[in-house]
């Protein structure tokens, strides 16, 4: 079954606007995301508002396939911070993704919700 996670990723990285990094360290909680993770970006105001995309974990389970908002990020630690809790904090060799500033989260899903109400109702055959 195709998600929304899908479809806004999945556009993210064939337009090239997603990178992806795997995280050295866990998380620290569910909302602080993988210290170390980001090297090229060197102002804490770099990544806030991009879209942060978790695309793989050592484990196979949660919080594989969920995405947030960036809210904060300290160029220091590489620590990016999310406006609402993942289902768990992320570990040490997960994939995540870090959407390029210039495509917000929020509207990469207002974007997805405009495209499926413009699709109109979809009949379907049971």
């Amino acid at each position: 079954m195709t998600t929304l996670f899908d479809v806004i990723f999945g556009a993210a990285m064939k337009a090239g606007q997603v990178d992806l990094r795997v995280c050295t360290s866990a998380g620290t909680t569910a909302t602080a995301v993988c210290s170390d993770l980001t090297a090229d970006y060197s102002a804490n105001t770099d990544l806030v508002g991009a879209p942060l995309y978790i695309v793989r974990t050592t484990d196979g389970l949660a919080p594989i396939g969920e995405a947030e908002r960036i809210t904060s990020y300290t160029a220091s630690t590489g620590t990016v911070t999310v406006t609402t809790l993942l289902t768990v904090a992320t570990g040490s060799g997960d994939t995540v993704g870090i959407g390029k500033p210039g495509f917000p989260w929020l509207t990469l899903v207002e974007l997805a919700n405009q495209v499926l109400t413009d699709l109109g109702t979809v009949d379907l055959t049971d």
